[in-house]
């Protein structure tokens, strides 16, 4: 953390939306601040004075430079399912490449949340999900992403390990490769 530090800043005031430098601009005139040396994963907040008066602006998202990779890790496993669905023998590895994503995108907007990972691989996985339990009893989060979260869960070894016959059809699949891509979509939204 860095108290009282002097940092630079750009801002966006105007009609023309034009980037300018704030202590140039009335206070009323900015539409978007934001300060140019602070790193991309680390939350902050500043206090800004520009001519008649004072803004406080903020980003407490997290890791929003470290998840872009994961992201699009997300969309790879979710164009997989999508292919693999095209084809009828093809369900299980869907199921499986559903789950990946789906798990991937639940990573991202608990990443962006602050969330810290386990170190424990199996803790890592219970963490996610009681991140994602605590997020839809509070509303931040739709309760389908839950549900879709715990169903791909539940069929994963099953479509890994043919434990015994897979119970998501073709049908459900397609809904889940919805909601799934739905769920990547509001992770990379909440990045931007």
């Amino acid at each position: 953390m860095r108290l009282n530090d002097e940092v630079d800043f750009v801002a966006v005031a105007g009609e023309d939306a034009q980037v300018v430098d704030p202590t140039d601009v009335f206070v009323g005139q900015i539409t978007n601040l934001w300060p140019t040396n602070v790193h991309p994963d680390a939350a902050w907040s500043c206090f800004v004075t520009a001519q008649e008066g004072r803004v406080v602006v903020f980003d407490f998202r997290r890791n929003r430079e470290a998840v872009g990779a994961v992201i699009e890790r997300a969309r790879q496993f979710w164009r997989s399912a999508q292919l693999n669905l095209g084809h009828e023998d093809q369900l299980p590895p869907a199921v499986e490449d559903l789950h990946a994503a789906a798990e991937l995108a639940i990573l991202v907007m608990a990443l962006l949340g602050g969330w810290q990972q386990p170190k424990n691989q199996g803790q890592r996985h219970r963490g996610r999900h009681e991140w994602l339990k605590g997020q839809v009893r509070y509303g931040d989060t739709p309760a389908e992403y839950l549900t879709t979260f715990d169903r791909l869960a539940e069929q994963r070894n099953v479509a890994r390990y043919a434990e015994r016959p897979l119970a998501i059809d073709q049908d459900e699949a397609q809904q889940l490769l919805g909601i799934v891509e739905a769920m990547i979509d509001e992770a990379e939204r909440l990045r931007s």
